[in-house]
């Protein structure tokens, strides 16, 4: 009688620390997940944030050929310019042409700043040269457009 009464003792231990294992191993495995999902809403973020600046980048082409259109080949500088799309200043883009003929490639980086003024996301566009003289407006919106690595 002794003895049943020693044994079932040893067998609450082995329950106690099978439960304690259970409960680290799905602790671990909260915080597991818990990192996956952070990043995973990192990486949607930064996506988010790179189609943002790829739309300001392209803005920033069509507002450099509308320019061109309405002033001349000469009317974009070498120098980049930023033009802001909001009054807080986190979106907005740069445009420029390459040093040189004023027909050359005009290159527009759209930026998404914090309101920190760090830098969040940025795209760079190029465009090639100016359209020619002649050619009528419906075919100057077909605009090739390509990406620069940064």
């Amino acid at each position: 009688m002794r003895n049943a009464g020693a044994y079932r003792g040893k067998e609450r231990g082995i329950a106690l620390m099978i439960a304690l294992f259970l409960t680290v191993f799905l602790f671990v495995l909260g915080l597991t997940l818990l990192y996956f999902l952070d990043q995973d809403s990192r990486f949607g973020l930064e996506m988010q944030r790179s189609q943002q600046a790829q739309s300001m980048a392209q803005a920033g082409i069509f507002y450099a050929r509308s320019q061109e259109l309405s002033y001349g080949p000469d009317c974009i500088g070498t120098t980049p310019l930023i033009y802001w799309s909001d009054s807080a200043q986190t979106q907005g883009f740069l445009i420029w042409k390459e040093a040189g003929d004023p027909n050359k490639n005009i290159h527009a980086r759209g930026l998404i700043y914090a309101t920190d003024q760090k830098i969040l996301g940025q795209r760079e566009l190029a465009a090639p040269l100016s359209p020619i003289a002649g050619i009528h407006l419906p075919s100057l919106m077909n605009i090739f457009v390509w990406d620069v690595d940064l």
